[in-house]
């Protein structure tokens, strides 16, 4: 799987999690995705999350991107549309600091 850790400090509203609360998001993220997710049968680790939403990211081995950054629907089930939990994947850290992260953390700014 790719880098574990990013080699930046994450930024509000981004935070890394501890194993427990990683267990848990990737649950959920089994409980709710079906047959023909992106992620389906793709391993998953969740590494952050957004306190300001239900966005995760997840390192993972999928050939659509190293990290996958997941609109969790806190369903417990799967949705009746294919492209929920709604996924955008990222090829390295710092496109993901770059595109999600640093225009999150200067919205919470304005």
């Amino acid at each position: 799987m790719n880098q574990r850790l990013p080699r930046f400090p994450m930024l509000k509203p981004w935070t890394l999690i501890d194993r427990e609360r990683a267990v848990l998001l990737e649950a959920e993220l089994a409980r709710e995705m079906r047959p023909d997710h992106p992620l389906a049968g793709v391993p998953c680790e969740a590494v952050a999350m957004s306190t300001m939403t239900d966005d995760v990211l997840f390192i993972t081995d999928s050939a659509d991107g190293p990290l996958a950054l997941v609109h969790l629907t806190w369903s417990g089930k799967p949705d009746q549309f294919p492209n929920y939990p709604s996924t955008c994947f990222y090829p390295e850290w710092e496109s993901f600091r770059n595109e999600e992260m640093l225009p999150m953390h200067e919205n919470l700014s304005e």
